[in-house]
């Protein structure tokens, strides 16, 4: 698990003369950002179709492969979201969305403002509400809706249900959950739509949050600056917010604090063989410990995926770009096993990675993580060829609280 200096991993990954990206690694991250846009003959929004037709049917029609007896709502925001935000020609998915928007219509309880965990295929719903992790996700998944969506009518309908659904989180306490509420309020706060609220809360939870990771660095210094005992799944949600907040606000500060705590995490993750080594999940990562090498799970790809996108929009540095393709490059290949936990050809995803091989699971979970990735790369993809990264509170970043360069020293520390 233990990589070596992160600094020279990105400087072994640049072109020195010019701070471009290698030929070779330029070729590697066309091919990774190219191949996976189509599964042989059905492409992204194909599968979110069929995906979605068995998710929101009371008689199963297995298109997924899950044959399940359960239909969890975050499932169908999650994978409702992904269809609204991909450009799919070949596949109309305006049915389909409109088809998850009654479904969630119907999930959501207005007695408790959250969203139900889900419904059997007979058509009944259960009684207890969604975990809050899912209610956060059925908030992303309406967030793009509201932004992404052909149709006027889908885009309205998504609004009302999250604006609804958005009061929910003051109850939110674990600051993951918290940061992913605030990351589905980023994806609308330029929409009239939301009324102020998504900025209101993007605001609040940035401000929170940009204070708890300052509070950590003064306290556990680079060696432990994390706002917990242990580094657990989920864990580039809490920067990944802090960045957009930071952007939305135009706070140099915030957007120290949210690069320094993402650098941190990725040092941590970064092999010496230049390819991502997750934390696992037998054992996490505990202060003062190593951290674990398994389970790997995709998941945690996506988080780093997504939240180095982010700090490149924001920043305009390069070498989150080359962290954005080695979480990629994870899925199809480039990690520990040295073995692809998606599956290009078919669109599913392994459930990840443990020390013996590769997870035969193919849940639904990881491949909508799979899917998002390949949107996020996409979406990252489009921005460097439009050379567009943000302008406002990057303009004014100074030097990281924490070194580019952070290197381990020992299995249970990052040092500087």
């Amino acid at each position: 698990m233990v990589g070596g200096s992160w600094g020279m991993a990105i400087q072994h990954q640049r072109d020195t003369r010019d701070g471009r990206t290698s030929p070779e690694r330029a070729d590697v991250a066309e091919r990774q950002l190219r191949g996976p846009q189509l599964f042989g003959a059905a492409s992204v929004g194909t599968r979110l179709a069929e995906i979605l037709a068995d998710l929101t049917a009371t008689v199963p029609q297995n298109a997924s492969g899950a044959g399940m007896a359960l239909h969890l709502t975050e499932d169908v925001g999650r994978a409702a979201g992904l269809a609204a935000r991909h450009d799919a020609p070949e596949a109309s998915t305006a049915g389909a969305i409109g088809h998850a928007l009654g479904f969630l219509e119907s999930a959501f309880d207005p007695r408790s403002g959250r969203f139900r965990v889900g419904r059997r295929i007979g058509g009944d719903w259960l009684a207890q509400p969604a975990s809050y992790e899912g209610h956060a996700r059925v908030l992303r998944g309406l967030s793009q809706i509201m932004v992404h969506a052909d149709e006027e009518i889908s885009r309205r309908r998504a609004s009302r249900i999250f604006l609804h659904a958005l009061a929910a989180t003051a109850a939110f306490r674990d600051h993951r959950t918290v940061a992913a509420s605030a990351i589905a309020c980023a994806d609308v706060v330029q929409a009239p739509m939301s009324g102020g609220a998504a900025s209101s809360h993007l605001t609040g939870v940035g401000r929170r949050l940009a204070v708890v990771l300052a509070d950590s660095m003064e306290i556990g210094g680079p060696e432990w600056p994390w706002p917990a005992p242990v580094v657990s799944a989920g864990s580039a949600t809490l920067p990944h917010a802090v960045l957009l907040a930071a952007h939305a606000d135009d706070r140099s500060d915030w957007l120290r604090y949210g690069i320094a705590a993402l650098r941190w995490l990725v040092s941590a993750q970064m092999s010496r063989e230049n390819h991502l080594s997750l934390i696992g999940s037998q054992g996490w990562w505990k202060r003062g410990t190593p951290p674990a090498s398994f389970d790997q799970h995709p998941g945690d790809a996506l988080g780093l995926l997504e939240a180095a996108a982010v700090a490149h929009q924001v920043t305009g540095d390069r070498e989150w770009v080359y962290v954005a393709e080695a979480a990629f490059a994870w899925f199809l290949g480039q990690n520990d096993l040295r073995q692809p936990v998606a599956e290009v050809a078919t669109g599913t995803c392994h459930d990840g990675l443990r020390s013996d091989g590769v997870d035969p699971g193919t849940s639904l979970e990881s491949a909508l993580d799979w899917f998002s990735s390949i949107l996020a790369m996409q979406a990252l993809r489009d921005r460097l060829e439009a050379d567009r990264p943000f302008a406002g509170a990057a303009a004014r970043l100074s030097e990281p609280l924490l070194p580019a360069g952070a290197e381990r020293s020992s299995a249970s520390s990052p040092s500087e």
